[in-house]
């Protein structure tokens, strides 16, 4: 749908190319120390997310204790979504958590 709208704006060449990704971004090391650490913590096993019942309690634990990027990235991804409900769902702010 996003290629469709900005197809009349963007050559052909780059609207076709199939090489593009992100960034990397160095999720194992910001994960492994604090503040991340302990923001993902604070966040995924609050009192608020526990009773969301979206996420295994013992799954997120076992992913924080593992030092794998696929674990690293799940975690990540459990935080966005977190993070996401907290703020248009729960409505709200960064600074209420």
């Amino acid at each position: 749908m996003l290629r469709e709208a900005v197809a009349p704006f963007i050559v052909p060449e780059v609207l076709r190319r199939k090489d593009k990704m992100g960034f990397p971004v160095p999720l194992g090391e910001w994960m492994r120390r604090p503040p991340v650490r302990d923001f993902v913590c604070d966040i995924l096993l609050s009192r608020r997310s526990r009773q969301r019942g979206i996420y295994s309690l013992q799954a997120l634990e076992t992913l924080a204790g593992t030092d794998d990027n696929g674990s690293r990235r799940a975690l990540w991804g459990a935080l966005c979504l977190e993070l996401w409900h907290q703020t248009f769902i729960d409505n709200l702010s960064a600074d209420a958590c």
